[in-house]
């Protein structure tokens, strides 16, 4: 599930909103650079188009103001089966997304949201809270950084080892994508493969 992380970001972006068109097609591989320009641009200058730092005599509420992350919060709910566990695992996720938008990196926690796993062969079911949060940074190589304490759900197999299974990782965990696709994956802390609960 290492897409999951760009399909919220598509979702993000596909609401109305200030910079969330640059943000699509930061994820598309056509406009990458262009996009990244802007979102790296729009990082570092404030509305009026000075640098942040600048006209400190002002008072610090200038910069507060400047530096204020577009806000967009949405409820979810998903279903969907899984067979990384060799026989069938049904899955429920819901809560509520809350992203923040600093130009050139977000924010996104997860309030209230946890995941319900069952099996109905066996009846066996299991509930997990999965509140983030999740930090995505957009880098000038035109690399994208995904990081986040967790804990998070992986499947169908572990990100790190690549065991088959549902994995529940508490812990770091760091992502680093070109193209959408992950370059570098670092998992530091426990992780647990829920198959075993679930059987």
């Amino acid at each position: 599930m290492d897409t999951v992380t760009f399909d919220r970001l598509v979702r993000l972006c596909n609401r109305p909103g200030t910079r969330r068109n640059a943000l699509r097609a930061l994820l598309g591989t056509a406009a990458l650079g262009t996009a990244l320009e802007t979102a790296t641009a729009k990082g570092k200058h404030n509305p009026k188009g000075k640098r942040r730092g600048e006209g400190r005599g002002q008072g610090t509420g200038a910069l507060r103001a400047a530096a204020k992350p577009d806000r967009a919060v949405s409820d979810f709910s998903d279903d969907f089966t899984s067979d990384a566990c060799g026989f069938p695992v049904q899955l429920h996720i819901e809560g509520q997304e809350i992203a923040l938008d600093f130009g050139d990196h977000l924010i996104f926690t997860y309030t209230g949201t946890s995941a319900t796993l069952a099996n109905p062969e066996s009846g066996a079911a299991l509930r997990v809270a999965l509140p983030g949060p999740e930090f995505v940074q957009f880098n000038p190589d035109g690399t994208v950084t995904v990081r986040g304490a967790g804990p998070w759900l992986f499947a169908p197999h572990h990100p790190e080892t690549l065991e088959a299974g549902i994995w529940l990782v508490r812990g770091l965990s760091l992502r680093t994508f070109v193209d959408r696709q992950p370059i570098a994956i670092e998992i530091h802390g426990r992780s647990d493969n829920l198959c075993a609960a679930l059987a």
